[in-house]
């Protein structure tokens, strides 16, 4: 597309139209953001709750089969109190048994069994005193010995001592939960304790596996709020702050946000029904909102692509749509004549400037036209007597810009002769006239003689009568009213536009023959030559054989015949405007003979004499000349025509036998079918056209053939035979001998020699 130089229109409407896909994209974009957001910022909440119940139900299993490990043995009857030094083999016993929980429960790490003033303790791997089970075996960092040992003397209930550093035979630091429950067989006096061991990491697995973020702190308190485990210690858990959210006995889940110095955190609460247990996730809300935050930031930056890509297909498209513009702006500006007057503010100004500038010169031609209406329906009327219409439809296109139609193909012309009178009335007449015979669609026709004045109407078949009565009764009209005399002539209807100029000739007949029959008469051209009488007249036969003479371009003949003719209307007495009339016959029947001859044949119109030509003549040899000269012009054409066709005729024959000569089925019957022709018609043609025979010329090509092919190549003379034409190679032979004087084996020798 050619560069363009925008002005501000194509600015502003481009800035509409970006306003337009703005406004809805921002308003969806809006309501989007704020409602995703506020969706996503709940869901990241609830999952965050999902994890910590997630967790709570795990450990919550946990310590439920660490209760029932408790119960189980609390219930088994071979775990009483027993003297180790009494009997040894029990020990092997209470271990085997103790194993089979730490087997089948890898969250416990260890278990131990005691009985109340035992001095062994017992567990699923050895038996030890109790003082070698703090000094050597598990030696607790802030378990004394004493405390060690009145603890679990006087353990009356499950508690629950939290992580804390434990040197596991002098050797192995680690981290352990110890469990703490009481055995009783009346549920009030305990006899023994039991312990289990849980090692620090089982917690850390089960707090990892849930946490869906870094920076995420879990923390498990028990049932006195006491910290069991968290993922990291945290300065904000011992704030007053979170201590009083966390501290709460609410049993729902339920999350909080809350501030500790200058940073906003997502606290999650959720309390076991069945431990007691608190579960809490304390996450950054600035973490936990990261996902929500790249969903705003993908959100807002698609906005913005869709927003430039939107732009870019409007300036596309505006760039476009625009162009039209453009060029109507430039086309304006070169049909105004861009002046220093001339200074449109934009492309609609311009426009409208133009379509301004273009009505006052469509006025001004409206004018022009209006004023030349009369002229050119003149004009046009004049070409219509004068033959140059074969269809009304023809007639009414070139009219309607004269406001002129005819419905009624049946037309009649009549002459009104006024015996003084000056242009000034007669064109004053001519509309009033018209308005008398508005009932034959009349339209009048200045005519070359001052004093005459041509109309022409549309009239149905038996409206002739008709027709004379009102042209007699504005006869009287005009003599009455204005004094003034008038003869008219009346020629005879004709269907179609092809008979107009006759009923012209017809009606200047009728007019002219006032000398005879006097003035003020409305005379038809039936009332003065009967169609018997003229029909008597008429040399149909000569015409006849003028016809033929013309369809053969024979100009030989054509003096002959049109001697005939004058000889014939002479000795007949014919009057000279029946003459006319057969003269105008001759022209219009020799007219539709060229018609049917090729269009190659058809020449110039100018060569027929026109309708005013014929009225104008007075003798029987004016008009005969007139006829000759013009019918040789013609013949001399169609001779010429029938040459050219000729010549093309013979070139088609010669090239359907160059095609077919080497098919051994070719015949001239076959030939003439081709060219719809007789076989002796083709014969005559083709000889006359080329001096050769048929045969002759087949013959003359299967032999230049057969004498190239025995010179190029080295095939059998019975294969070149049948390229050739020939069914055999005798007769191939005879015949190439009879044409060479040789044989084809000889010629074949000669020439390769």
């Amino acid at each position: 597309m050619l560069t363009m130089k925008k002005s501000p229109i194509f600015y502003k409407f481009l800035a509409s139209y970006l306003l337009l896909l703005s406004l809805p994209i921002l308003l969806l974009g809006a309501y989007t953001y704020t409602h995703s957001i506020k969706t996503l910022s709940e869901e990241a909440m609830l999952n965050n709750v999902d994890h910590i119940n997630k967790l709570k139900n795990i450990i919550d299993f946990q310590i439920v089969q660490l209760d029932s490990t408790s119960n189980q043995l609390n219930l088994n009857t071979d775990l009483k109190p027993f003297s180790l030094i009494d009997n040894p083999v029990k020990a092997l016993e209470i271990k085997k048994e103790l194993m089979n929980f730490t087997v089948t429960n890898p969250f416990i790490y260890e278990i131990f069994l005691y009985y109340h003033g035992d001095t062994y303790i017992y567990s699923s791997k050895t038996s030890c005193q109790i003082d070698s089970f703090k000094t050597y075996l598990y030696d607790y960092e802030n378990w004394s010995l004493e405390q060690f040992k009145y603890d679990i003397n006087n353990a009356k209930e499950f508690s629950l001592r939290p992580v804390e550093s434990v040197t596991y035979t002098g050797t192995l630091d680690m981290n352990l939960f110890t469990f703490i429950y009481p055995l009783s067989n009346d549920g009030v006096n305990p006899y023994g304790t039991v312990l289990v061991l849980v090692n620090e990491n089982q917690f850390n697995k089960l707090i990892n596996s849930i946490e869906s973020y870094n920076d995420m702190n879990t923390i498990i308190l028990d049932k006195n709020n006491e910290i069991v485990s968290q993922s990291y210690d945290a300065d904000y858990l011992q704030s007053e702050i979170f201590r009083t959210f966390y501290t709460g006995y609410e049993s729902a889940p339920k999350t909080k946000q809350l501030t500790w110095n200058n940073t906003e955190y997502i606290a999650s609460k959720v309390k076991s029904s069945e431990t007691g247990w608190s579960y809490i996730s304390v996450v950054p809300y600035k973490t936990i909102m990261n996902k929500v935050i790249s969903t705003q930031s993908k959100f807002v930056y698609s906005i913005i692509l869709i927003t430039i890509l939107g732009g870019l297909v409007i300036y596309y498209i505006m760039r476009t749509n625009y162009y039209p513009i453009y060029q109507l702006k430039n086309l304006s500006q070169k049909i105004i004549n861009v002046s220093d007057a001339y200074n449109p503010v934009d492309e609609l100004d311009s426009v409208q400037k133009t379509i301004e500038y273009l009505a006052e010169k469509n006025k001004e031609l409206k004018l022009k036209v209006d004023n030349n209406v009369i002229p050119t329906k003149n004009f046009i009327f004049i070409r219509l007597l004068r033959g140059d219409y074969s269809q009304i439809q023809h007639l009414n296109n070139d009219l309607k810009h004269c406001n002129v139609q005819f419905t009624n193909s049946n037309f009649v012309i009549s002459i009104f002769y006024f015996k003084k009178i000056s242009n000034e009335i007669k064109n004053h007449l001519a509309p009033l006239i018209e308005n008398a015979l508005t009932l034959f669609n009349t339209y009048s026709l200045e005519h070359v003689e001052h004093n005459k004045l041509i109309l022409i109407s549309t009239i149905k078949t038996n409206d002739v009568v008709i027709f004379k009565t009102e042209l007699e009764k504005l006869q009287i009209n005009l003599l009455s009213s204005y004094n003034i005399s008038s003869t008219i002539g009346i020629g005879s209807p004709c269907e179609g536009t092809n008979s107009i100029p006759k009923s012209y000739m017809e009606a200047s007949t009728a007019v002219d023959y006032r000398v005879v029959k006097g003035n003020n008469q409305v005379i038809t051209f039936e009332e003065i030559a009967p169609k018997q009488y003229c029909n008597d007249l008429y040399p149909h036969e000569q015409i006849h054989i003028l016809q033929n003479i013309i369809k053969l371009g024979d100009i030989s003949k054509l003096d002959n015949i049109l001697s005939n003719i004058v000889n014939y209307l002479k000795d007949n007495n014919t009057p000279i405007f029946i003459a006319r009339g057969i003269c105008y016959d001759m022209i219009h029947e020799i007219g539709e003979t060229v018609d049917t001859l090729e269009k190659s044949s058809i020449t110039n119109d100018k060569l027929f004499p026109d309708i005013f030509t014929i009225v104008e003549f007075d003798t029987l040899e004016e008009l005969v000349d007139t006829i000759k000269s013009f019918s040789i012009e013609i013949c001399k054409m169609v001779k010429r025509s029938k040459q050219i066709k000729s010549n093309n005729q013979t070139q088609k024959m010669i090239n359907y036998i160059e095609t077919k000569y080497d098919d051994p089925l070719f015949s001239t019957e076959q030939m003439a079918s081709h060219f719809n022709m007789s076989s002796a018609s083709l014969c005559q043609v083709f000889k006359n056209s080329t001096g050769y025979k048929i045969s002759d010329y087949v013959i003359e090509l299967r032999i230049n053939k057969a004498k190239n092919m025995l010179v190029t190549t080295d095939l059998q003379l019975k294969m070149i035979a049948e390229y050739v034409g020939y069914f055999n190679v005798s007769s191939f032979i005879r015949r190439f001998k009879k044409i060479e004087g040789i044989t084809p084996g000889n010629y074949r020798d000669l020439n390769k020699a």
